[in-house]
């Protein structure tokens, strides 16, 4: 791994050590709440189907629920690595890590790795 990319999976595992709180400052097409991990997860045990089926009626719309990781950069602030999960039904997941890079003020996908999907 080049040493921008070296720095920026380190950043990235340093840190994903400890969660910070997001707050309302994205400006998106789509509605979206944003949830406590930890309350989310105790709601949502793997094989919980009545939680899926009130959170479905809740939000006939949505897609599931998604999660980011924080967002390791490389010293430069030009590369990044970033990590989705999303859970959309009881025991179906899927995790990505985006390997990403600035050109300009726009920020572009260079790679998904596939971190797991059940």
């Amino acid at each position: 791994m080049p040493s921008n990319l070296a720095s920026a999976s380190e950043d990235f595992k340093k840190k994903n050590n400890h969660s910070l709180k997001l707050i309302r400052a994205f400006n998106l097409n789509k509605e979206y709440i944003l949830g406590d991990d930890a309350a989310i997860l105790r709601e949502f045990r793997i094989g919980d189907s009545i939680a899926w089926d009130q959170f479905y009626k809740a939000y006939p719309d949505t897609c599931g629920l998604i999660f980011f990781s924080r967002v390791g950069f490389n010293l430069q602030k030009d590369k990044a690595f970033v990590n989705e999960m999303i859970a959309y039904i009881p025991d179906s997941r899927g995790g990505y890590i985006y390997k990403m890079s600035k050109n300009g003020e726009l920020w572009c996908i260079d790679e998904i790795f596939v971190c797991g999907v059940s």
